[in-house]
């Protein structure tokens, strides 16, 4: 089995995770790559087409790094569900467009590396916690 992804020559670092393709949709596996103008958001939870051997994935979703204000890298408390993940809130300039991005923590040190790229490529960075206890979401 092989796996094809969109524009993936562009691509300069690539996380899995889970993401939210429509706000009225839940979350799904999803991979977040980065690229020198662009954010590429692609659904990792079943492949586009499949073609004998090779798994294709589009692009489902593109967002320009000049439309992010700031990626916070968010560590995630007050909530058991949530205790092997952490998020990247994606701050746009529009503020009713943040994207959340929800990673495994045990894919932290590629997302470090994905941060440094984030950071490479003019987009200001920040670590902080947040409180997604029930009572609080």
């Amino acid at each position: 089995m092989k796996l094809s992804l969109d524009e993936y020559d562009k691509v300069n670092a690539l996380i899995p995770g889970l993401f939210q393709f429509d706000e009225k949709e839940m979350f799904t596996q999803a991979a977040l790559a980065i690229t020198e103008n662009e954010l590429y958001f692609y659904d990792d939870n079943a492949p586009k087409q499949i073609m004998g051997e090779i798994y294709h994935y589009p692009i489902l979703k593109r967002v320009k790094l000049d439309d992010i204000v700031m990626a916070l890298d968010e560590k995630i408390t007050g909530n058991k569900q949530l205790n092997t993940m952490a998020r990247l809130n994606f701050i746009m300039e529009e503020e009713d467009e943040n994207l959340y991005f929800y990673y495994y923590l045990n894919d932290k040190r590629d997302v470090d590396a994905f941060i440094k790229e984030l950071a490479a490529c003019g987009i200001k960075t920040k670590k902080r916690k947040v409180d997604l206890s029930p009572e609080n979401i």
